[in-house]
């Protein structure tokens, strides 16, 4: 006959698999924010500064556990990353035309003399999202963050 050994757990099994799934569910937790928070961190680095405007409007929640956001409220954004005019992305746009409405004329820094109407050509665009996405690495910081959490619960 082949030797055998019976093993029986005596102790309640329901209090250890509740802090197992607690254990797992925080470590996502976790792990989605850093993530998240991560992207808005290089897309900072990434947008353009003129006023800093842009920058102080960019924010990043988590939804759940495992849905996140990262956006830029800032009205003019999406001008900025894909361009206006000839230089829109995908699809040029015609050139435009600015006039002067509540004032009689345009003046700026640097112009010879005021003027009534300007033709412009457009903005190229700065693809700050594009740089943010090729520098993001969302799975590998993900399952790095889940690592350092369970980790961190074992000692």
């Amino acid at each position: 006959m082949i030797p055998q050994v019976y093993i029986t757990f005596t102790p309640p099994l329901d209090s250890l698999i509740a802090q197992i799934r607690g254990a797992i569910r925080g470590s996502i937790k976790y792990a989605m924010v850093s993530t998240v928070e991560t992207g808005e961190k290089i897309l900072r680095e990434e947008e353009p500064i003129k006023t800093s405007n842009m920058v102080n409007s960019t924010e990043s929640h988590v939804i759940g556990d495992v849905d996140g956001v990262i956006k830029v409220t800032a009205p003019y954004s999406i001008y900025v990353n894909d361009g206006t005019g000839i230089f829109h992305t995908p699809d040029p746009r015609q050139p435009y035309v600015i006039k002067a409405s509540n004032m009689k004329a345009l003046c700026w820094p640097g112009a010879k003399h005021p003027v009534k109407l300007v033709h412009r050509q457009g903005n190229k665009p700065n693809p700050f999202v594009d740089r943010m996405l090729a520098r993001w690495q969302p799975q590998t910081i993900f399952e790095q963050k889940i690592s350092e959490y369970l980790r961190s619960k074992g000692d």
